[in-house]
């Protein structure tokens, strides 16, 4: 039977219990790991979308941080320059 391709209706029958019993065996393991699967992937989605949004709010916070620091600046600078005008102005007079 080796190499050969089967010809009698036994060795027919037989190949097809053989293929019937592995499918018996091993079928509901995989259905089972299959739904297992779906279930990971939803859940590691979940925490994807999770990271996606906390990191989008990290930047946001970063972003806001660093315009805060950005207008601090500038009013140092304006209040500074508001100094040495007045400064210059009381110097003159």
């Amino acid at each position: 039977m080796a190499g050969t391709n089967p010809t009698t209706p036994e060795e027919i029958n037989t190949i097809q219990l053989l293929a019937k019993g592995v499918m018996e065996i091993y079928e509901p393991p995989l259905a089972t790991i299959n739904t297992h699967l779906k279930e990971l992937t939803e859940k590691q989605e979940a925490v994807h979308n999770m990271l996606v949004s906390e990191r989008r709010r990290l930047e946001d916070l970063q972003n806001d941080a660093m315009l805060d620091a950005l207008t601090r600046a500038a009013n140092v600078e304006k209040a500074a320059k508001n100094k040495a005008a007045s400064q210059n102005h009381a110097s003159k007079s």
